[in-house]
């Protein structure tokens, strides 16, 4: 299955930098089923600081982390094995000018 990231949650199943044209407030990144132990997963912001980093201690025990933060743009350059669904709220930004 290809990165789906038209909806939230975004899903991503290969590492990709960035990851789409995406931008807005991060609440969740879940990691669904990490296949073996030691693998890792990592979602990083614009600047590659790091959102979530997971690493896999039960082969096929899923992970969440409660992130609540804006980020710009999101990148996913490590991501072993599993599924990352990001649940995101798009943040809409309007510039108003003087008419």
């Amino acid at each position: 299955m290809p990165n789906d990231v038209a909806t939230s949650p975004l899903i991503i199943d290969t590492a990709a930098s960035p990851v789409g044209t995406t931008s807005g407030y991060v609440e969740y990144v879940y990691w669904y089923n990490p296949t073996a132990i030691g693998h890792v997963a990592v979602v990083q912001d614009e600047n590659d600081r790091d959102i979530a980093r997971f690493r896999c201690e039960v082969a096929n025990q899923s992970q969440i982390l409660h992130i609540g933060r804006d980020v710009g743009e999101i990148n996913v350059p490590t991501l072993q094995s599993g599924v990352l669904y990001i649940y995101l709220r798009r943040t809409w930004h309007r510039k108003f000018e003087a008419v």
